[in-house]
Parts: structure tokens; sequence; C-alpha cells
């Protein structure tokens, strides 16, 4: 078998909210200036994204800016795509970076593309946008959150402790809407989870090529069930199965398998859930086609 090359990368955006908090559950100051509430978290204090689902589900629907708050997590989950460079933010970058943005001109500034940009309440939310660049792997965001320090902070990205070798650079993006806070000096790490991931051993399954999210499916049906499916979607895949591009095939796989939350899913898919089905990211460590 060729080395495994990578094929899909994960947008932090997928999983940004498996660990999100209400305004009501803070522990963390508040400061009124005019229309604004900033924030002035305290030393060692954690911050999580804002559930953009959650708001969009408990704010009046009637009113003139319905569905604004949702079109901003299309929107950067499009200009920022899965498995391949943006053409519209981070043009012609090849460093990390990484930009806390508070003002609809801070936004434009970084941004290259003609699309319309997304309707953002600047006085209520933080946008933290970035780009890392990675060159030997790439990994799904579980979860992500930020962490204060005086002056500065640090983003904190979740990833499934899983060192498969990748064969290409990919530039990895992510992106949250936060509570409104105001500190511009900020940096990225990495945390790795090794219980965020479990093993699937010698599982038959049926390959296919997605057109709708461009990427590999692997469809896996539970023995002695007529209405229970997974579908994997890999995060990387042999080259040599591109052939299968056109017909699919009936495969032995092994892998690592990492949980998709719904919004994940919705994200990705952008159709609601299957009865019956469960959506799951896999490093496959093993396939083989049937013949």
């Amino acid at each position: 078998m060729k080395k495994v090359v990578f094929m899909m990368s994960l947008l932090l955006s997928l999983g940004l909210f498996s660990a999100c908090s209400s305004d009501d559950d803070m522990s963390i100051n508040v400061d009124d200036k005019g229309d604004e509430l900033i924030l002035n978290p305290e030393e060692g204090e954690l911050l999580y994204p804002i559930d953009l689902f959650e708001i969009y589900n408990r704010e009046d629907h009637g009113g003139e800016n319905d569905g604004n708050v949702l079109a901003g997590f299309y929107f950067f989950n499009e200009q920022l795509p899965i498995g391949k460079r943006s053409a519209s933010f981070f043009v012609g970058s090849d460093k990390d970076e990484c930009y806390v943005i508070n003002n609809l001109q801070n936004l434009k500034n970084i941004y290259r593309g003609e699309a319309l940009l997304p309707e953002i309440d600047f006085d209520r939310f933080t946008l933290v946008i970035g780009q890392k660049v990675m060159p030997n792997a790439s990994y799904p965001v579980i979860k992500q959150n930020i962490e204060f320090y005086s002056n500065q902070c640090k983003l904190n990205l979740y990833v499934p402790d899983y060192n498969g070798e990748i064969a290409s650079i990919q530039y990895f993006y992510y992106w949250a809407l936060y509570p409104k806070f105001n500190t511009e000096d900020i940096s990225v790490d990495f945390v790795k989870d090794r219980s965020i991931i479990r093993s699937i051993k010698d599982a038959k399954g049926h390959l296919y090529y997605n057109q709708n999210v461009e990427g590999w499916c692997i469809s896996y049906d539970y023995p002695g069930s007529f209405d229970s499916v997974d579908e994997y979607f890999p995060l990387n895949i042999p080259e040599e199965y591109e052939v299968y591009k056109e017909g699919g095939a009936n495969i032995t796989f092994s892998g690592e398998i990492v949980n998709m939350t719904d919004d994940a899913r919705e994200a990705l898919l952008h159709t609601p859930p299957l009865g019956g089905y469960s959506y799951y990211f896999v490093y496959l460590t093993n396939v083989e086609v049937e013949e």
C-alpha cells in the first residue's frame, strides 16, 4: 500500500460547540461601557465559545435579524474550506496567524473574498480566527477554550492524541465567537486528549465518495440490524483508492474513531440527521478492498 495521504482536514468550527458555557455560568467580571459589554477575565480564567445554535433557538425568530447568527456560522465554514486553501482568508500566507477581531473594520482588513460579510454583533462577541501550517500531521479539533494570564491569553485547541504521518502540508483553519473581551496578545496551543478516541477493528463497510462534502465516507451497517448505520468520514485515505470515486468499493477497515457532534455534522453535511444514522471521523490504520 502506498503512503497514506491526507484527504480531509477538519475545521475547528466543526467541534467548537462541544464545551460551551452560557453567560450565566461564567465567573467573570463584566464592565458596562456604553453599548458594549466587555469581559475582564481573571488570572487563569477559562472562556468558552458561544453556542450559536443555542442563541438562534432561544431568540425570537420573528425579528429582522432572524438567521444572522447561523449565517455567520455557515459563512466561515464555507470561506475556510476543509482540506484545501482558503481563497478569502490568509491569502498567500505560509505562516501561523491568529487574530482577535472586535469590530467590522478589523474583519475587513483580513478578508480578501467577494462574498457579503456576515452581520456579527461586535458589541457582544469577539471573533477569534486563525491559520496554522502543519507539515507533518493534521487533527480534527474537538473543543477549544481561551485561558487568560495578565494581559495575554492562550487559545487551547483540544485534539485527539494520534500521531499518524501525513504526507502533505496542511493549512489548518479555526474560528469561533466568544463573549466579548479586549485582549489582543494571543498564543495558540494544541492539547492532546486520548480519551476522545476509540478503536474499530476489521469492520466491513462500503467506501464511497460523497459529492456533497467533496470527501470520502464509509457506510457501516450494524450486524443483525436493519436500520442502524454508522457513517465514518476518513481523515486519511490511500492515494490509489481514487479509482473508486465513481462506484465505491466494499472494504474491511480498522482505525481510530473520533466522535462528531450534531453541530459538526450539520456544518459538514448541511442536512438534518437521518433516523438510525450516527456520524464519526476516523483515522484509518488499515483498509483493504474486498474482491
